[in-house]
């Protein structure tokens, strides 16, 4: 573990992980849902708006890396990328990693198009920066691309369904356009 926080008991760590990855600790996909509906819980008057921001990372690059320099190594990059995400999401949002090489950003508030889109865009620079690895006693570079869909939400909502779905939209279509691309889906379309 990385002492970030504290477990004292088997029990407790079973907890953990049931809503957090085991390798970059960030929430999982059933810990994004509870804390979700904890911010839609400690919001009850008010209308819970915000983005959901859905990143995959290339796997074409992690598989070369793989081939290179075994697997193993290829565990690195997600990790490298988690602690970006961190930075950049966790004091205005919750930010979770969905599968593998999938990461959900939730970000909560007022948030228009243009702003959602600027974030996205910053988000994707910082996940393409060179990430310093140490692999086999070699250190080496290498460059991560991404694509992300972005899905904003201008009411309450129940639960996080409808919104996955449209971000999932938005993401095929980024994935369609190429690596590094993101692709905002809003009143039932793509800007």
């Amino acid at each position: 573990m990385n002492g970030d926080f504290p477990i004292r008991n088997e029990e407790e760590l079973r907890e953990f992980f049931s809503c957090h990855d085991s390798r970059t600790y960030l929430l999982n996909r059933r810990g994004l849902l509870q804390q979700f509906a904890k911010l839609q819980h400690d919001n009850p008057d008010e209308e819970v708006r915000g983005a959901l921001f859905l990143i995959e990372l290339d796997s074409d690059g992690m598989k070369r890396l793989g081939s290179l320099y075994g697997f193993a190594s290829w565990d690195q990059v997600p990790i490298e990328i988690a602690q970006r995400l961190k930075r950049m999401f966790l004091s205005p949002g919750i930010v979770a990693c969905v599968k593998a090489h999938a990461f959900a950003c939730i970000v909560s508030g007022s948030i228009t198009i243009p702003d959602a889109k600027t974030l996205a865009i910053r988000t994707l620079e910082a996940i393409a920066e060179p990430i310093e690895l140490l692999v086999q006693g070699e250190r080496i570079e290498v460059v991560q691309l991404a694509c992300m869909g972005v899905a904003l939400w201008e009411q309450s909502i129940d639960d996080l369904t409808q919104l996955i779905e449209n971000a999932d939209r938005a993401l095929i279509e980024a994935q369609d356009r190429g690596a590094g691309q993101c692709v905002t889906y809003a009143d039932g379309g793509f800007t």
